[in-house]
């Protein structure tokens, strides 16, 4: 289970503080499937990369499991992250010049397992989302939904509790951004990996199992 309590953030722009987040609470249960949405602007990425630690808040808590991960260090945090965290982004941000299978075992660099049993997983992982043959390809020779695949292989390798995507269908025509919403539907059904996607897309939204509001840094409806 993941709780944020009572979190603000703020941020300097010159002489002007900006508040994008503020005092918000949040309890995302184990196995959930929950759409962050909200206006440009709202605070909804904000959210994200607090809930996923990849910020810190000015101020509140949050809580992994009943572990307050405001209370570790940077170092400590990225290794929480590197176990616990799957991440998909808009953008796949793929190595261009390291293969498919490179690319998957990226976060395995920082495990103490063999080369071997990692490079298996990946390639058990790459055969359930169907990228065994492209493997050895490099991104530029995949279209935009194969490298959301590879993204999503990547973000599996390292059997994570949660997965957060942030607009994972944003850069993907209609028929490929719905297989990928399929498979991470499927993640988090057959797997129940919990699932966290921000979009702007209500359709999307509409699929998820709790549809969390963000406006002008507050959560309007939970």
């Amino acid at each position: 289970m993941i709780q944020l309590q009572n979190i603000t953030k703020l941020y300097k722009m010159g002489e002007t503080t900006v508040t994008a987040l503020d005092d918000v609470s949040l309890t995302i249960n184990d196995g959930e499937f929950v759409a962050i949405v909200g206006p440009s602007g709202s605070g909804k990425s904000t959210l994200l990369h607090i809930l996923s630690t990849l910020d810190r808040p000015t101020s509140g808590k949050i809580f992994w499991d009943d572990k307050d991960l405001t209370k570790l260090s940077d170092k400590k945090l990225a290794a929480f992250r590197n176990k616990k965290i799957g991440f998909v982004f808009q953008q796949f941000h793929l190595l261009a010049k390291t293969t498919v299978l490179e690319n998957i075992l990226l976060p395995t660099m920082y495990n103490n397992e063999s080369n071997d049993e990692c490079e298996k997983r990946a390639k058990e992982i790459a055969e359930d989302l169907g990228l065994t043959d492209r493997l050895f390809h490099t991104p530029a020779q995949l279209s935009g939904g194969q490298q959301q695949r590879v993204a999503i292989a990547r973000a599996l390798i390292n059997n994570p509790d949660v997965i957060i995507a942030d607009e994972p269908t944003g850069n993907l025509d209609s028929k490929s951004g719905e297989q990928i919403l399929t498979i991470l539907k499927d993640l988090n059904k057959k797997k129940k990996i919990t699932l966290v996607i921000v979009t702007h897309d209500l359709d999307i939204a509409k699929r998820a199992a709790r549809t969390v509001v963000v406006k002008d840094g507050k959560i309007v409806k939970n």
